[in-house]
């Protein structure tokens, strides 16, 4: 699961790792069409729960950074009266709580992932109550300001940034499987109706380049419970594909279109992101320690640029789905 790690994994990997999201499923766009099959009008009420519970995950990572320096600063003492801001407010959450209550409305229900939403949703509404609150307290221009009513907000601050890890968890994780499966069944019947298309490939190429992320999500720390063998594997299957586009860009080079243009920066960012993933299979199989260089940056929050790490990895990653447009989106 990539969302449990949440609650010891650095805030930019779980920035980041929310990233995998970046490719979902834009089926409601296109052509006219025939009117669409039961199947059809089902997978459309999915989709439509994923876009509010998508919607509600963007708040995600500014709750991460801001439990995450909390955290940091107050997580073995509360905020003094001298301190300078404690914590500043979380977004609204106005728009996550409605769009959560009208995609219960839609069918097919998913009672599993709607409770997470509810969760998610109710988690976010006390965040943002408290640490609006406690910033006023804490704020000498706000009429609420009280050092020590803030100073007093510390417990129950410290539990509910710690919820959140936990209900984020099932909610991402739902939404990340669900969408996977939904784009892996769209991608059999488009290749099954056109073949082994240009599009077709790129698509398949995205979709493992994603399946190879949540192998990466894990905290620098416990990197040695990384699969070796999986990311290999994958990274195996991803290359593959890498190769079947190139050849097939190369065999078509006459057909000059936006897609095939974009094919060399697409096919660099994927060997980048290649060889971002095996220089971390390297460092787990064989256990390389971190140097103190590699401590430096990472203590400096630039785990991203240590060679051979998780955030090195899905920094790879974002960089490939930011020159990834999915078919339908021009």
């Amino acid at each position: 699961m990539i969302g449990s790690r949440a609650m010891v994994a650095g805030w930019t990997t779980r920035i980041a790792a929310l990233l995998v999201l970046a490719g979902l499923v834009l089926g409601c766009r296109g052509k006219k069409r025939p009117p669409p099959t039961p199947a059809e009008v089902e997978t459309q009420g999915i989709l439509a729960k994923l876009y509010a519970y998508v919607a509600c995950l963007d708040e995600a990572p500014r709750v991460f950074k801001l439990g995450d320096v909390y955290l940091e600063r107050f997580g073995t003492r509360p905020p003094t009266v001298a301190d300078a801001m404690p914590v500043f407010p979380s977004g609204d959450p106005e728009k996550c709580v409605d769009a959560v209550a009208d995609a219960k409305t839609v069918k097919p229900a998913l009672p599993e992932l709607e409770q997470a939403a509810d969760a998610y949703a109710q988690t976010l509404t006390v965040l943002f109550d408290l640490t609006t609150v406690a910033h006023d307290h804490f704020d000498r221009t706000s009429k609420h300001f009280d050092p020590a009513k803030g100073i007093a907000l510390h417990g129950r601050l410290t539990a509910v940034f710690r919820q959140f890890d936990t209900v984020q968890a099932p909610l991402f994780d739902g939404v990340y499987a669900l969408n996977q499966k939904i784009r892996r069944e769209q991608l059999a019947k488009r290749e099954a109706k056109e073949g082994r298309t240009f599009p077709v490939i790129v698509e398949d190429l995205m979709m493992r380049a994603a399946e190879l992320v949540p192998l990466a999500a894990t905290p620098l720390e416990r990197i040695d419970q990384i699969d070796h063998a999986a990311i290999t594997a994958r990274a195996g299957v991803l290359e593959s594909v890498l190769d079947e586009m190139t050849a097939f860009a190369v065999a078509n080079a006459v057909e000059v279109n936006e897609m095939l243009r974009s094919h060399p920066l697409l096919a660099a960012r994927t060997q980048s992101y290649l060889v971002a993933a095996r220089q971390l299979a390297n460092r787990v199989s064989d256990h390389v320690p971190l140097s103190e260089s590699d401590k430096l940056m990472i203590e400096s929050k630039n785990e991203a640029e240590v060679v051979g790490t998780p955030a090195a990895m899905i920094s790879a990653y974002n960089e490939l789905v930011a020159v990834y447009s999915p078919p339908g989106s021009r």
